[in-house]
């Protein structure tokens, strides 16, 4: 709960905000909806991430199509579930789950990375209720990306960094070991003059574990 006061008549005035939120599947996810029309979900990449770093890029959209910012499950706001559920089939069937919820017949689905994987699984398992699917950033094959070796020689490195560690001290900082993956993958998919910007949102981001729970 929030609350203003007024100095001049000294009262209170008390605004309550409603934090936009549906139960599905055993689990809460966040989401933030703008425009108005079709409804369009949008699903962020990761493991890791979470809508924020879409920001305003897809305003212009808001005329035409109402636009469902969503958390998957174990991101951003989201609730945590458990390591089991974390997995590209269980966000699909969170998203028609939420679908339902909303009352929707049928959805338009844009899914950057991750999420465009989870949008190709949706199609497959809800082809009736899907009207149009965008990908953005979303490959078949990692090694046809500009720069992906020199990446993957960055990444061995970082992992051998915390092996290291781990022999050492027997324990290891999953949270900054994940950030320092996504510090280093990041330029590889955003322009350089936008890295400051989105290497900020990095940082800010917490419950990174998930980055390690989703991989195995």
């Amino acid at each position: 709960m929030l609350f203003e006061v007024d100095t001049e008549v000294s009262i209170c005035k008390f605004r309550v905000i409603s934090i936009p939120t549906i139960e599905v599947n055993g689990t809460t996810l966040y989401f933030e909806n703008r425009g108005e029309g079709v409804p369009m979900y949008v699903l962020h990449g990761g493991p890791g991430l979470d809508h924020r770093y879409f920001g305003r890029s897809l305003a212009g959209l808001e005329n035409i199509r109402e636009l469902y910012y969503i958390d998957l499950r174990g991101h951003g706001k989201s609730s945590k579930a458990e390591k089991k559920t974390y997995t590209l089939e269980t966000f699909a069937d969170d998203i028609d789950a939420m679908r339902r919820e909303l009352g929707h017949e049928k959805i338009d689905i844009m899914g950057h990375s991750m999420g465009g994987f989870v949008g190709l699984l949706y199609s497959l398992n809800y082809p009736a209720h899907l009207d149009r699917l965008i990908l953005v950033g979303t490959p078949a094959k990692h090694t046809k990306i500009k720069g992906y070796y020199q990446l993957k020689a960055t990444l061995i490195s970082i992992n051998l960094k915390y092996y290291i560690q781990y022999k050492k001290e027997k324990t290891i900082d999953r949270e900054s070991f994940a950030r320092e993956i996504l510090l280093k993958s990041w330029p590889l998919y955003v322009p350089e003059k936008l890295l400051p910007e989105y290497s900020d949102y990095i940082k800010s981001l917490r419950g990174l574990e998930i980055f390690f729970d989703m991989q195995q």
